[in-house]
């Protein structure tokens, strides 16, 4: 009933938590008693640290009891909720020793990943290797051709939260280093990962995400004390346009929105960036908070453009937006103008990449071009303010030029110096820079000071050194 040709030691998983399970194996002639039907050991079970113990082995096929006798056997290792048994070899062969070759060794190393680390995991990108299983071996251990004629497929559990942004990879160890010949991701969840391989081996799956940019102390205590000082001078200027009294000529609807804009685009700024780390995770939260610095940036350019043609109209006229002006540019069509606009881009946006908004810093994501829902029109509006730059020069000359002899030198240069800089600084002069400062620290730290004290700027160009009040 047995094969009796068999007289070698093998590898075989026999109870789970104590329990009678099936050895995979089925080299018994049908109706006998062997690998096939549920075994158990009489006795308790031995330790890895016991050896070579005698146990008992007993099983059941059908009706009839098989008692095979007292055999020698020693535990191999414990890997999970298994045993892993090796069978010495007995004098005489029995059901329970008659497997072939295609016994498979399948075990589980808990802490395994302490040394077989991820940083083995060798890729051009320089990216975070996390590990997110254990490591975990299966082998043939009666041969050494470690090749399958088909794939064999392997569900790992995570051991670690999954990052949806992150790039999972089925991973095994070759000699020195985690590589992926051979093996793929057959399916994955926030939970589990399917592997399939081609080939047996010792196995793991490795999480790749992005390396974040290292934070430079420094930079930020200077980001934080200029955008406070910044958000100070947006609270003075708009304090100013309020509260003083200017002449009946000067419109300042643009100045405020623009100084409203500003500030409310810096403050959120600034406190999503001192909150990242709680507000980060809430991925809804995170999205509706770039979708709106989105929308406070860009009204801050349309009000930027706004100015811009005011400020064209103002020279062209030799004078201050008179009452028919005021008609032309109503408060009430700018406003529609200068919040109707960015309102417009944003919700296209969403409807065309929802997923768009919500990048690690919180801001608009890079990938997709979808950065250029905010540069476009951003790129736009400076070309426009450019084009008007210049026709305001080539106008203000011209009208310097035919100014009566009244008018001395000196007001002459007064005007054209705030004008100028009026023009340069609150069009989003220093946005430019912003174009240029990738890799460059000095640019980027240009940059930071000139955007973040917008703010300043405007106070002092329209509040201390103007004098339309």
């Amino acid at each position: 009933m047995c094969d009796q040709n068999v007289t070698w030691s093998g590898w075989y998983r026999l109870f789970i938590n104590n329990m009678s399970a099936q050895i995979p194996d089925k080299c018994v002639a049908q109706y006998s008693c062997g690998t096939d039907i549920p075994l158990w050991i009489r006795g308790g079970h031995p330790t890895v640290d016991d050896g070579v113990v005698a146990r008992d082995v007993c099983g059941y096929s059908g009706s009839y009891c098989c008692f095979y006798g007292s055999y020698p056997i020693k535990v191999k290792a414990c890997p999970g909720i298994y045993y892993v048994y090796e069978l010495v070899t007995p004098t005489v062969c029995n059901a329970a020793y008659c497997a072939g070759s295609a016994a498979v060794a399948f075990m589980s190393y808990s802490t395994m990943e302490n040394l077989l680390k991820p940083n083995f995991f060798n890729t051009p990108n320089d990216t975070i290797k996390t590990m997110m299983s254990t490591v975990i071996s299966a082998t043939l251990p009666k041969t050494t051709n470690t090749k399958l004629t088909e794939p064999v497929n392997f569900t790992l559990k995570h051991i670690r939260e999954f990052d949806p942004n992150g790039s999972l990879s089925c991973v095994y160890w070759n000699i020195s280093e985690w590589i992926v010949d051979g093996c793929s991701v057959l399916e994955t969840n926030s939970s589990y990962t399917v592997c399939s391989c081609v080939h047996l081996s010792t196995f793991a799956l490795i999480m790749q995400t992005s390396r974040p940019p290292e934070s430079n102390s420094l930079l930020e205590l200077l980001n934080l004390v200029c955008v406070i000082v910044g958000l100070v001078f947006f609270s003075l200027a708009l304090l100013t346009f309020a509260l003083c009294q200017w002449s009946p000529g000067v419109n300042n609807v643009a100045r405020i929105n623009i100084c409203i804009s500003l500030l409310l685009a810096h403050l959120l700024f600034l406190l999503t960036q001192q909150f990242l780390s709680v507000i980060r995770p809430q991925q809804v939260l995170c999205a509706v908070i770039s979708g709106l610095l989105h929308f406070l940036f860009l009204s801050g350019f349309v009000w930027m453009f706004i100015e811009a043609v005011m400020l064209f109209i103002c020279v062209k006229n030799l004078s201050q937006i008179s009452s028919k002006k005021r008609e032309v540019l109503s408060s009430g069509f700018m406003c529609v103008i200068g919040y109707l606009v960015a309102l417009v881009v944003v919700c296209v946006s969403v409807g065309l990449v929802p997923e768009g908004y919500g990048s690690e810093q919180c801001w608009i994501k890079m990938d997709k071009g979808f950065i250029w829902s905010f540069l476009g029109p951003v790129c736009v509006i400076l070309a426009s303010n450019m084009i008007l730059f210049i026709k305001i020069v080539i106008c203000l000359n011209s009208t310097l030029k035919n100014l009566n002899a009244e008018v001395s030198q000196m007001k002459q240069t007064k005007i054209m110096v705030f004008k100028t800089l009026a023009q340069c600084v609150v069009l989003g002069c220093p946005w430019i820079l912003g174009f240029f400062s990738n890799g460059s620290k000095m640019l980027e730290i240009l940059f930071l000071i000139l955007n973040s004290q917008q703010g300043t700027f405007i106070f002092l160009i329209y509040c201390v050194l103007n004098n339309e009040q």
